[in-house]
Protein backbone atom coordinates (compact mmCIF):
# COMPACT_ATOMS: atom_id res chain seq x y z
CA UNK A 1 0.00 0.00 0.00
CA UNK A 2 1.31 3.47 -1.26
CA UNK A 3 1.78 6.08 1.88
CA UNK A 4 -1.04 8.47 0.54
CA UNK A 5 -3.32 4.97 0.89
CA UNK A 6 -2.16 4.36 3.83
CA UNK A 7 -2.66 7.67 5.09
CA UNK A 8 -6.08 7.85 3.48
CA UNK A 9 -6.79 4.64 5.04
CA UNK A 10 -5.61 6.35 8.48
CA UNK A 11 -7.95 8.69 8.04
CA UNK A 12 -11.05 6.63 7.05
CA UNK A 13 -10.35 4.84 10.14
CA UNK A 14 -10.11 8.11 12.52
CA UNK A 15 -13.65 9.35 10.50
CA UNK A 16 -15.09 6.16 11.41
CA UNK A 17 -14.40 5.65 15.30
CA UNK A 18 -16.12 9.16 15.46
CA UNK A 19 -19.37 8.04 14.45
CA UNK A 20 -21.88 8.16 17.60
CA UNK A 21 -22.73 4.84 18.47
CA UNK A 22 -19.48 2.61 17.08
CA UNK A 23 -18.22 1.11 20.13
CA UNK A 24 -14.67 -0.20 17.88
CA UNK A 25 -13.60 -0.75 14.27
CA UNK A 26 -11.79 -3.70 13.28
CA UNK A 27 -10.05 -5.24 10.47
CA UNK A 28 -11.91 -5.88 7.28
CA UNK A 29 -8.43 -8.18 6.35
CA UNK A 30 -8.19 -11.77 8.22
CA UNK A 31 -6.75 -11.59 11.54
CA UNK A 32 -3.40 -13.24 10.59
CA UNK A 33 -3.00 -11.17 7.43
CA UNK A 34 -3.80 -7.64 9.66
CA UNK A 35 -1.02 -8.89 12.02
CA UNK A 36 1.56 -9.80 9.56
CA UNK A 37 0.76 -6.21 8.15
CA UNK A 38 1.10 -4.36 11.91
CA UNK A 39 4.52 -6.27 12.40
CA UNK A 40 5.95 -5.35 8.78
CA UNK A 41 4.71 -1.69 9.38
CA UNK A 42 6.67 -1.79 12.93
CA UNK A 43 9.83 -2.70 11.60
CA UNK A 44 9.98 -0.44 8.16
CA UNK A 45 8.61 2.61 10.53
CA UNK A 46 5.59 3.08 8.08
CA UNK A 47 3.08 3.04 11.20
CA UNK A 48 0.29 1.00 12.01
CA UNK A 49 -1.81 -1.06 9.63
CA UNK A 50 -5.20 0.83 8.41
CA UNK A 51 -8.64 -1.08 9.87
CA UNK A 52 -10.62 0.39 7.34
CA UNK A 53 -10.09 -1.30 3.58
CA UNK A 54 -9.55 1.94 0.96
CA UNK A 55 -8.31 1.03 -2.54
CA UNK A 56 -9.43 2.29 -5.73
CA UNK A 57 -9.39 0.93 -9.60
CA UNK A 58 -10.14 2.14 -12.79
CA UNK A 59 -11.64 5.33 -10.83
CA UNK A 60 -13.77 3.65 -8.82
CA UNK A 61 -13.25 3.54 -4.65
CA UNK A 62 -14.18 0.80 -2.59
CA UNK A 63 -14.02 1.20 1.22
CA UNK A 64 -14.89 -1.68 3.87
CA UNK A 65 -15.43 -1.41 7.40
CA UNK A 66 -16.34 -3.36 10.22
CA UNK A 67 -17.77 -2.30 13.23
CA UNK A 68 -18.89 -2.94 16.59
CA UNK A 69 -21.74 -1.09 17.95
CA UNK A 70 -22.57 0.40 21.15
CA UNK A 71 -25.48 -1.64 22.95
CA UNK A 72 -27.74 1.34 23.44
CA UNK A 73 -27.50 2.20 19.56
CA UNK A 74 -29.51 0.79 16.87
CA UNK A 75 -27.09 -0.76 14.49
CA UNK A 76 -28.87 -0.35 10.88
CA UNK A 77 -28.99 3.55 11.90
CA UNK A 78 -24.96 3.65 13.24
CA UNK A 79 -23.88 1.28 9.99
CA UNK A 80 -25.63 4.30 7.79
CA UNK A 81 -23.96 7.12 9.52
CA UNK A 82 -20.93 5.50 8.97
CA UNK A 83 -21.68 4.95 5.45
CA UNK A 84 -22.76 8.74 5.44
CA UNK A 85 -19.41 9.91 6.74
CA UNK A 86 -17.51 8.04 4.66
CA UNK A 87 -18.97 9.43 1.68
CA UNK A 88 -18.18 12.90 3.13
CA UNK A 89 -14.71 12.47 3.14
CA UNK A 90 -13.76 11.15 0.14
CA UNK A 91 -14.21 13.78 -2.32
CA UNK A 92 -11.38 15.13 0.21
CA UNK A 93 -9.56 11.75 0.02
CA UNK A 94 -9.80 10.51 -3.59
CA UNK A 95 -10.41 13.60 -5.82
CA UNK A 96 -12.13 13.03 -9.28
CA UNK A 97 -13.66 9.62 -8.64
CA UNK A 98 -17.67 8.96 -8.50
CA UNK A 99 -20.07 6.33 -7.13
CA UNK A 100 -17.60 5.15 -4.63
CA UNK A 101 -18.62 1.56 -3.05
CA UNK A 102 -19.25 1.38 0.62
CA UNK A 103 -19.41 -1.67 2.81
CA UNK A 104 -19.89 -0.92 6.56
CA UNK A 105 -20.60 -4.79 8.77
CA UNK A 106 -21.43 -4.62 11.90
CA UNK A 107 -19.54 -7.69 13.64
CA UNK A 108 -20.24 -7.12 17.46
CA UNK A 109 -22.16 -5.28 19.54
CA UNK A 110 -20.69 -4.01 23.09
CA UNK A 111 -22.46 -3.16 26.34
Amino acid sequence: MSDDLRSQATTLDDVVAAVPGVAAVYATQPALLHAAKETLGAILGSGPASLVLAKEAKGVVTVEANIAVAADAAAPQVASAVRDAVLAVLPELFPGTADPVITVRVTDVRP
